[in-house]
């Protein structure tokens, strides 16, 4: 599971920075793992539902 902060603190790059780890981490999981992420700032947003790595 993926908590990524998207608040107004994240702005001047920091956000990419963050996102462009999770695309790292996410690329090191192995095709039978799965992961999940979820935004937050004044509220939670999932990304999207837990699916297999192999999707993307």
């Amino acid at each position: 599971m993926f908590v990524l902060d998207n608040s107004g603190s994240m702005q001047n790059g920091r956000l990419e920075t963050v996102i462009a780890e999770l695309l790292r981490c996410v690329d090191s999981l192995r095709d039978d793992q799965e992961f999940y992420v979820i935004f937050h700032s004044d509220a939670v947003y999932p990304l999207f539902y837990p699916d297999p790595v192999d999707r993307y």
